[in-house]
């Protein structure tokens, strides 16, 4: 599917940003990721791949919290709860 996207979008030819999530990924498999991260070069050589490592909805919940207004600080709580498993 990021493939696909990247094409419609016409950004195979530039340094895209690609980040996947799910469960079965933040597993980090190496057998999976490595096969991805080889089939993503391969098409778009500029490609920077990125495993998400919380949640989609922290980012939703973000979003949440800048519609509102809130100050950083709760962000940064927010952020706090998901601490970093990138390895």
């Amino acid at each position: 599917m990021a493939l696909a996207t990247i094409r419609q979008l016409g950004l195979a030819d530039t340094d895209v940003r690609v980040v996947l999530g799910g469960g079965v990924l933040a597993a980090r498999d190496p057998l999976l990721t490595g096969s991805i991260t080889e089939r993503l070069a391969a098409a778009v050589p500029g490609a920077v791949m990125r495993i998400a490592d919380v949640p989609p909805v922290a980012g939703a919940a973000l979003l949440g919290l800048d519609h509102v207004g809130v100050p950083v600080s709760a962000e940064e709580h927010l952020r706090a709860a998901y601490p970093s498993q990138a390895s």
